[in-house]
């Protein structure tokens, strides 16, 4: 809620999905079936391997201060790549960490294609990976029931030049897509 509170995009990727030192992921905890959120601050190129930090003082590991209430954790285990989801969207970390209030919310933006006959799997999909619903409406060619909903404004007509998570805008998928 304090994104949407700021004004925050609720729909872009935190950072880019490169595994490179500095990169944001979702990395399962050790003898855990939670997961966390953390910063990669070392590389193993050789076996696909990473170092995490994570904000805060939970789990064990050398702690540097950042400043008078908050901690940095640096985690010693290396981490697979292929285990951690990469530079999470909001809905995927609401998901993931179990914040229904959050989810629901972050969902409710898809409502608009609720009546479109668009498999729920597939605007799941487009909602986790970043994506917009006037994105999805016009690649799909539902163009009537984009104005429909820009007109009632339930969609700001800012949505169709805005970029998605994969930088795309809704006019961009229109010229992909030829619709």
């Amino acid at each position: 809620h304090e994104l949407a509170r700021v004004g925050g995009p609720m729909h872009l990727p935190a950072g880019s999905t490169e595994k490179t030192y500095g990169a944001v992921a979702l990395v399962p905890l050790q003898g855990d079936v939670t997961s966390r959120l953390g910063r990669v601050w070392y590389v193993e190129n050789r076996r696909d391997r990473v170092k995490f930090e994570y904000i805060g003082s939970t789990g064990s590991g050398p702690t540097v201060e950042t400043s008078a209430d908050e901690k940095l954790l640096k985690i010693p285990h290396l981490v697979d790549v292929k285990e951690c989801i990469w530079a999470p969207t909001p809905l995927v970390l609401a998901q993931k960490l179990g914040c229904l209030k959050a989810e629901k919310e972050l969902q409710n933006a898809w409502s608009v294609v609720e009546d479109l006959g668009i498999p729920r799997d597939s605007v799941k999909a487009e909602a986790a990976s970043g994506s917009l619903p006037a994105g999805m409406m016009v690649a799909r060619g539902h163009w009537a029931a984009l104005e429909k909903h820009i007109r009632s404004g339930n969609i700001d007509a800012l949505e169709v030049c805005r970029r998605d998570g994969l930088g795309r805008s809704a006019l961009h998928r229109a010229v992909r897509t030829g619709t």
